[in-house]
């Protein structure tokens, strides 16, 4: 089952979502159903042929006519929100429209179109003290999830598999004393379902050991919990962490702003650091 955020569980009720997104392992299919979503709920909000289509509808509708109708409103969208954005997240949200049609053999026909965002892309600018200091200011459950990052060369995607499915592992290793700590993972693309590691060590096995035997509530589950017991899902992870980041003065973070601006020191930027 894939791990999607709250806010997109509506269009899992659809077959074409869960035929598209079952091709993707790690975090993929959350930030895939994100910019889906997008585009999606942009369509609905036009006057037109597809204001009240469903995903299947529009999978069915593309089969049935093969032409470039559903590629104009893909364009229309593109056009209207590039403003504010970076040309790569305007590429990814054209590649995953085109991903959902793909996977439902319902192909959009090739078009020559290219269309640019108009923001720069803001580097990477974490560095291992920030990342030290935030690890420090945390609570035992981040402080364990960020050194786990780090330590292991984990994004999101990877932390967050390993956690659903690796607690019995982890205890294992742990009450053995092991002094690395093996995190298996699912392979992805054209590896998937060939399983490969991160490989923990120093610190990040002594935070875990901490977290789990003092903080955590004992029993099978994911390995990171929040206080209700529930499975750490990214929006809590990545608030927590920008809220940090403020907290300490490293970035300026003004009320009312977009929450998906870029401050260079997002949340993948840990595992570039390692």
């Amino acid at each position: 089952m894939v791990t999607v955020d709250p806010i997109n569980e509506y269009l899992l009720e659809y077959s074409s979502i869960n035929r598209w997104l079952r091709n993707f392992s790690g975090d993929t299919p959350r930030t895939y159903l994100n910019d889906f979503r997008y585009w999606f709920e942009w369509v609905r909000g036009q006057e037109g042929e597809f204001k009240d289509y469903t995903p299947d509808d529009l999978i069915v509708y593309q089969k049935e006519h093969r032409g470039y109708n559903i590629v104009d409103l893909v364009i229309d969208y593109l056009n209207e929100v590039k403003q504010g954005l970076t040309t790569n997240t305007v590429t990814r949200r054209d590649s995953v429209v085109k991903s959902f049609f793909k996977h439902n053999r319902a192909a959009l026909p090739e078009d020559t179109y290219r269309i640019q965002g108009d923001v720069a892309s803001t580097p990477g600018t974490l560095g291992r003290e920030e990342l030290k200091q935030v690890i420090l200011a945390s609570n035992p459950l981040y402080r364990a999830v960020f050194s786990c990052m780090y330590a292991g060369i984990m994004g999101w995607g990877e932390l967050e598999y390993w956690s659903n499915n690796g607690y019995e592992s982890l205890v294992e290793q742990l009450e053995n004393r092991d002094r690395f700590i093996v995190a298996w993972q699912s392979g992805r693309k054209q590896y998937a379902g060939i399983p490969f590691y991160n490989l923990l060590g120093g610190d990040a096995v002594d935070l875990l050991r901490i977290y789990l035997e003092n903080h955590r509530e004992p029993g099978a589950g994911p390995i990171f919990k929040t206080q209700r017991g529930t499975p750490l899902i990214y929006d809590t992870v990545r608030y927590y962490w920008i809220r940090k980041l403020d907290k300490l003065g490293f970035i300026d973070r003004e009320k009312g702003v977009d929450p998906g601006i870029r401050y260079g020191k997002n949340l993948h930027e840990i595992r570039d650091l390692a």
